[in-house]
């Protein structure tokens, strides 16, 4: 009994220190002076989050949520948030969850990159991303800069990406996302056979957009992609 009367008076204490600190936040909050040179929150703003996701929200609602974790087995954008509040896009394909179960939403991958695939999820093949460069907010524009590196079964690159994920406000027409890929090979240029493409999409109903992409070779510096555009939102 007297320790049930212990944990009572202990949790009603912390409970107390609580309500007071914020109490006295909110004082001190309101009691400083305005602050001429303060920006304002942008409307379209690129948030961390943890588990290695990236959430794009207009005005504090999400619009997509971009996942680039260690352990999967190439980044993607899901869920694709249309005008009812529901997504566009899906994950895998519901009456083929085994053989389709690398369509992620929206995902950029490729069947044939030296020999190598990185379409099939049954391949040991996997897009890793290495690391986020940089995160930028603004006003009808968010998006962020990755680098990935596209690691063969032996965990060797063949490939190392620079990708950067762009979500624009349209105002009364939607919004859409921009997806600007640099490839670069590390060492020799591997042969990048152009027989599956390299973006994928699963939408929720039978009608699809393709997104135009265009294979280019920078002078030197192996092959590359740009751009691969997703409309979303619309």
């Amino acid at each position: 009994m007297v320790l049930n009367r212990l944990r009572s008076g202990v949790a009603w204490m912390c409970l107390t220190a609580v309500i007071g600190l914020g109490t006295a936040s909110a004082t001190a909050w309101a009691a400083q002076p305005a602050l001429p040179n303060a920006k304002p929150v942008p409307e379209m703003q690129v948030l961390p989050l943890p588990y290695d996701q990236a959430s794009f929200q207009y005005q504090g609602e999400e619009l997509t949520r971009y996942h680039f974790g260690p352990s999967l087995k190439r980044p993607f954008l899901y869920p694709l948030v249309g005008p009812a509040g529901r997504s566009l896009t899906r994950m895998g394909h519901p009456h083929d969850p085994v053989t389709h179960g690398h369509h992620n939403s929206v995902w950029i991958s490729h069947n044939d990159v030296d020999g190598v695939s990185f379409w099939d999820d049954r391949s040991p093949a996997q897009i890793v991303c290495q690391r986020i460069e940089q995160y930028e907010d603004g006003p009808d524009e968010a998006w962020l800069l990755a680098v990935n590196a596209w690691l063969d079964g032996d965990r060797k690159p063949k490939l190392i990406e620079r990708r950067r994920v762009a979500v624009r406000w349209l105002g009364n027409q939607g919004w859409f996302i921009a997806l600007d890929v640099q490839l670069e090979a590390p060492a020799n240029t591997p042969a990048i056979r152009d027989n599956r493409g390299a973006h994928g999409e699963d939408h929720r109903s039978a009608r699809r957009r393709r997104p135009h992409s265009q294979f280019r070779r920078p002078g030197g510096r192996g092959p590359g992609l740009s751009p691969a555009r997703a409309l979303g939102g619309l």
